[in-house]
């Protein structure tokens, strides 16, 4: 669970799972705050990828705080640097994996690039109630 690039938060009094990952915004805000360069876009993939060695790793942070989506899993005691999903490099190993095929991977196209904003922003609504009950 430490080391993944799924960040799942859970609320266990509603039994509520909340399933958070990358979807590569416009604008990359991670990679914008990123004061050294560490988070491009990977070009065979599309999605943001960490370069372990000019991350700052626990100095540092700011990725985590700049995305909107609350999709990067930084635990420093773990790992040195943030994890955020990269789809295994065009190769998702959590796709392999999911049994019940709940996972799957889809050509984007314009509207399923826009269905998916909607999809996160839902799934973010959804998390910020959650968040919302612990900061009171």
């Amino acid at each position: 669970m430490l080391l993944s690039r799924i960040v799942v938060w859970k609320d266990k009094a509603r039994a509520t799972f909340i399933p958070m990952v990358c979807i590569s915004c416009p604008g990359m805000p991670c990679a914008r705050v990123c004061p050294t360069g560490a988070i491009v876009k990977d070009e065979k993939t599309g999605m943001p990828k960490v370069i372990e060695s000019k991350c700052l790793g626990a100095e540092c942070g700011k990725c985590v705080e700049a995305c909107p989506y609350h999709a990067i899993n930084f635990n420093p005691e773990v790992h040195a640097y943030p994890l955020i999903c990269d789809l295994c490099g065009g190769d998702p190993q959590c796709v392999k994996v999911c049994w019940p095929g709940a996972l799957r991977i889809v050509e984007l196209t314009k509207s399923f690039s826009k269905e998916r904003f909607l999809l996160a922003t839902q799934s973010l609504t959804k998390l910020n109630e959650v968040l919302k009950k612990f900061q009171r």
